[in-house]
């Protein structure tokens, strides 16, 4: 893995975090406590650079965040990030409901 240095980006300009996304690298971005790693959930390149980063073993799972499309669930399922098979279908609907109403 290539390090590279830290720089800051200004709002007005975030092109070189959104190649870094499309290029299965890995950016730090702000929170209300710590900075985050963020990184194409959908990339395994990318998740691998993720835990390598962190130290992370890989039975300790990622949080990821997504966005808000009824097939969101769909999309994680068929990228093996999540196994749909080992939901029950309530789950699912209880899932879909949620989604709907907070989403």
């Amino acid at each position: 893995m290539t390090t590279q240095r830290a720089r800051i980006l200004q709002p007005t300009n975030l092109n070189p975090a959104i190649d870094a996304l499309r290029n299965s690298d890995v950016v730090a971005i702000p929170t209300e406590t710590v900075y985050g790693l963020a990184g194409n959930a959908f990339d395994a390149n990318a998740v691998t650079k993720i835990f390598a980063a962190k130290e992370r073993p890989s039975f300790d799972p990622l949080i990821v965040h997504v966005a808000p499309e009824l097939d969101t669930v769909e999309k994680l399922s068929a990228a093996g990030i999540i196994d749909i098979s080992r939901m029950s279908p309530a789950m699912i609907d209880i899932g879909n409901r949620l989604m709907k109403t907070f989403w």
